[in-house]
């Protein structure tokens, strides 16, 4: 895992630690995907934006009303290919694949949001968010179990941003850290590693810890050679 952390910032040309533990799972995946001759993978992003998904949504409704809600997800989904897409499609491409997003399709889009906001998040029943998009799924087969999962972000569901402190923690040298102690640590290490790519400036704090960089050292003579 310490020896990706360079990829995927290489990659993405960010060393925010939400980005990165996002992308690291679709470089993976997309890794995964063309060493089977698999180059288009497909993205399951959008209906977050489109159907209120996020608990910010409920609050907008409770406070502002469908009006308010409507305004927020039309802007989200504006904003959403520098906030998301360009960060997943930077990190497929550098696994080798092209992504696919069926629900950021133009009509798509209008449909979803043309639906009213009162179809989208439900204040007195649960699940409160995408209510239509899950009825939508289970009328379609999916199992009603899975329609009405809860909403579990990218980094934690799939365990990479565990993965990413474990790897801080491992790869710091000369000390013995614990595991809140490494968390803390994860954000300087990803900007100096950042830095040593040349994809951002000097960190404004340093990290004061001597870690093992020679991943970064490592990545970049396979970069200049081709590798």
């Amino acid at each position: 895992m310490w020896k990706m952390l360079p990829s995927v910032i290489y990659a993405i040309e960010s060393s925010r630690r939400m980005d990165v533990a996002i992308a690291l799972p679709f470089l993976v995946a997309a890794r995964a995907a063309a060493k089977r001759g698999i180059r288009l993978m497909v993205s399951g992003q959008g209906p977050d934006e489109l159907f209120a998904g996020y608990a910010r949504h409920v609050r907008i409704m409770q406070d502002g009303g469908p009006r308010a809600l409507d305004e927020q997800l039309r802007t989200e989904v504006a904003m959403t290919h520098r906030t998301n897409l360009e960060r997943d499609e930077r990190a497929v491409a550098h696994g080798g694949c092209d992504l696919f997003y069926p629900y950021m399709s133009r009509m798509f889009i209008d449909y979803a949001l043309a639906a009213p906001s009162e179809w989208k998040v439900s204040l007195y029943s649960e699940p409160q968010r995408k209510t239509i998009f899950r009825r939508l799924a289970i009328e379609m087969g999916l199992p009603r179990k899975i329609a009405t999962a809860r909403k579990s972000a990218t980094q934690f569901s799939s365990g990479s941003d565990r993965l990413i402190v474990d790897a801080v923690r491992s790869h710091t040298v000369g000390t013995s850290i614990g595991r809140r102690r490494a968390s803390s640590m994860v954000q300087p290490v990803l900007d100096e590693i950042a830095f040593r790519l040349g994809v951002a400036p000097a960190p404004s704090s340093p990290p004061s810890i001597d870690a093992d960089w020679s991943s970064v050292d490592q990545f970049l003579r396979a970069l200049a050679t081709g590798d």
